[in-house]
């Protein structure tokens, strides 16, 4: 008998290389990747079909190239949506500081949706038991939150207001005050639900976000801390 080598002709191991490059494929989290490999196993499965078999499985090739051209297609449409992202400095500092583990093009979807607004000091964002439309990212400045009439927590840049009232879709555990001029994002709830609906790394990589910061408000919390907004 001989050997694997011997009895394997190299049709064969560029099918078993196809099939094993397409399985990595699945393993993979990042699309660029696994739109990468998917192109690159679906053409040596291409080549397989068209050397291996006599005569070439033409249907094979065919729907392998089909698949090409459609995972190369989305392959640039993402790339060129990354390379189209642009970011000012309060944008770029905000990424960094709070949403680093969120890709650029994801940030910016996340951006498109809300907008930047300018309050001075004394502003009300949210009210205890009062309803929360938006969930708040302070970028620049200092807000207190008060529970039942007594200070709280004081929130600094980098912070989340109406937080719990999004995730928990409740009212407002608490009544939060610009402390100082505060520069801040907002994005209203229900098109901050609409976009998670239909980006499950978004969804994944904010909710991972807020609750850094929910355990970060927790230590840094002046008691009796009953909840964040």
């Amino acid at each position: 008998m001989g050997t694997l080598f011997e009895v394997m002709c190299w049709e064969d191991w560029v099918g078993h290389l196809c099939y094993a490059i397409l399985a990595l494929s699945y393993l993979v989290t990042n699309m660029y990747w696994l739109r990468g490999l998917a192109i690159l196993a679906l053409g040596l499965e291409g080549v397989y079909f068209y050397f291996g078999s006599t005569p070439p499985l033409w249907v094979g090739i065919v729907w392998a190239l089909v698949f090409v051209g459609i995972n190369a297609v989305q392959l640039a449409r993402m790339m060129h949506e990354r390379l189209a992202v642009r970011l000012n400095d309060h944008e770029r500092a905000m990424h960094q500081d709070l949403f680093d583990g969120m890709t650029p093009v994801g940030f910016h979807r996340l951006l498109k949706s809300g907008e930047w607004r300018e309050y001075e000091s004394g502003r009300i964002l949210t009210v205890e038991n009062q309803p929360v439309p938006e969930l708040l990212v302070i970028a620049d400045g200092v807000a207190k939150v008060e529970v039942n009439g007594k200070l709280a927590a004081l929130v600094q840049a980098g912070s989340f207001v109406g937080e719990m009232s999004f995730l928990t879709e409740s009212m407002a555990s608490a009544t939060v005050t610009t402390v100082v001029g505060c520069r801040i994002f907002a994005i209203a709830k229900d098109r901050l639900a609409a976009l998670l609906a239909m980006d499950e790394e978004l969804r994944t990589t904010l909710h991972r976000v807020i609750g850094c910061d929910l355990v970060y408000k927790l230590k840094c919390s002046l008691p009796p801390l009953q909840a964040s907004a």
